[in-house]
C-alpha cells in the first residue's frame, strides 16, 4: 500500500522542518510521496523535490494559496503545477508582491505594540530570500514571549494583516 501526504508545510511557511528534512521525515514515517504546500510560497519545492529523489520518494509541486473570495479568506491547495510556466510565474509574482509588499508596515505595527523589532532583526529569519510574515513569526518565536507560537500570530500578525488590509488584495 502506498501512503502519500498532499498537504505538508515546511519552515518556508509555518512548518517545523526544512524542505530537505521533510523528505527524510516522509521516508521515516513510510510515505511513498508528498507535496510541499507552504502558504503562498514555492521557495522550498526545489529543495524538497531533490531531497525526495534522494530518498526514493515521489514529489508533487504544491502551494497553499490564500485568497479573498466574497469577503472570506480561502486556503486553496494547489498541486502538480508547472512552476516554470509563464502564466504561473506571472500569478506567483503577484502573490509574492502582495505578500512581501507590506512587511515594513507589519514590522512597524508590531513595534508599535512594544516589541523590539526591526527589518534588520527580522532579515536573518527569512528562509532564503523570502522576507514575509513567517520570517517575522520566526523572529517573534525567538524572543520567547509565549510558550507557543499561536498567541504571537493572534496578538501581533493577524491583527496587522487585518488592519493593513493584506488579504483583501489577493488574486483569486
Amino acid at each position: 500500500m502506498n501512503i502519500i501526504d498532499l498537504h505538508v508545510h515546511s519552515l518556508v511557511s509555518d512548518g517545523s522542518y526544512s524542505p530537505r528534512e521533510l523528505a527524510h521525515h516522509a521516508k521515516e514515517v513510510g510515505l511513498s510521496a508528498f507535496a510541499l504546500t507552504d502558504h503562498d510560497n514555492i521557495a522550498g519545492n526545489g529543495e524538497a523535490a531533490a531531497a525526495a529523489r534522494e530518498q526514493g520518494l515521489d514529489f508533487l509541486n504544491g502551494m497553499e494559496l490564500t485568497a479573498d473570495f466574497m469577503g472570506r479568506k480561502l486556503h486553496i491547495v494547489c498541486l502538480g503545477f508547472d512552476a516554470d510556466h509563464p502564466s504561473f510565474r506571472q500569478l506567483y509574482a503577484e502573490i509574492r508582491r502582495v505578500k512581501e509588499g507590506k512587511i515594513p508596515e507589519i514590522i512597524d505595527y508590531v513595534h508599535a505594540k512594544g516589541i523590539d523589532i526591526s527589518l534588520e532583526k527580522v532579515r536573518p529569519f527569512a528562509y532564503g530570500e523570502v522576507l514575509d510574515r513567517y520570517a517575522i513569526m520566526r523572529y517573534l518565536v525567538s524572543l520567547h514571549l509565549y510558550d507557543r507560537a499561536q498567541p504571537l500570530w493572534d496578538h501581533y500578525l493577524d491583527p496587522a494583516v487585518r488592519e493593513l488590509g493584506l488579504d483583501q488584495n489577493m488574486p483569486v
